[in-house]
């Protein structure tokens, strides 16, 4: 399978907001055939892609392979702000990102799959939940480190995204997010250790979130290397770094 990648128009984008709407409210379960090819809807890019919604093993798997096809190279300027590549990318893996679950699809909100930056009315608090590009801009800032952050299902941000990606200054901080994929992803299983997001147990990511908050205080960690970052969390972070 190959498709050429394709940027919504503004009706293109009105239309996916409707029919989100339809189904959210159960006139439709799923958008129309076709939807993703109309050319009145749609603008052609000379960039393909060849991977559909089975050929993905994982959030993170998408997210390396949409970097290589659509910015690595730099095959489309000003990717992060092309509100209408990703959101044709998000009809276009509809199935993904708001699978039919016995019969019914449950769209998120609009942001979820429609992208808004910084001039239509969002930015980084609504880009992060964009369930296609956060995933690729958390890759580009953090590459195989960005693991832990995309953990999750295709069709939701899960908690380590919702504690370390809503605040751009952590999300782009290399350190952080290494340190944190470090500690908390199982490479043997390809997924969170067990227990890393239980609550009131030491050394948890949300801990861990709350000792960055004081150390940014008095370091610049953006600077630090892995091993210094770990030097100077506490005794029961030791557990996860086993």
């Amino acid at each position: 399978m190959s498709d050429k990648i394709r940027e919504f128009n503004a009706k293109g984008i009105n239309a996916f907001r409707i029919y989100l709407d339809e189904i959210r409210n159960g006139i439709r379960n799923d958008l129309p055939k076709d939807f993703v090819h109309k050319k009145n809807l749609t603008k052609e890019l000379s960039v393909s892609i060849n991977k559909g919604v089975d050929d993905f093993e994982n959030k993170y798997d998408m997210a390396k392979y949409l970097y290589r096809e659509l910015v690595q190279d730099d095959p489309v300027k000003n990717i992060w702000s092309k509100v209408g590549v990703w959101s044709w990318l998000s009809a276009y893996y509809f199935d993904l990102v708001c699978p039919d679950m016995d019969g019914v699809r449950k769209p998120l909100r609009d942001y979820r799959h429609i992208l808004e930056v910084t001039n239509v009315g969002g930015g980084w608090p609504t880009f992060y939940r964009h369930l296609i590009a956060s995933p690729v801009r958390l890759f580009a800032f953090s590459f195989a480190s960005s693991r832990i952050l995309l953990s999750a299902n295709f069709y939701e941000n899960g908690d380590f995204i919702e504690q370390f990606a809503s605040k751009k200054e952590y999300a782009g901080n290399r350190t952080i997010i290494s340190v944190l994929n470090r500690m908390y992803f199982d490479e043997n299983n390809n997924k969170a250790k067990r227990g890393a997001q239980t609550k009131n147990r030491p050394g948890t990511h949300r801990r861990y979130k709350n000792i960055l908050e004081q150390l940014l205080l008095n370091y610049d960690i953006q600077t630090m290397s892995d091993e210094e970052l770990i030097s100077l969390l506490p005794e029961e972070f030791s557990t996860w770094l086993e």
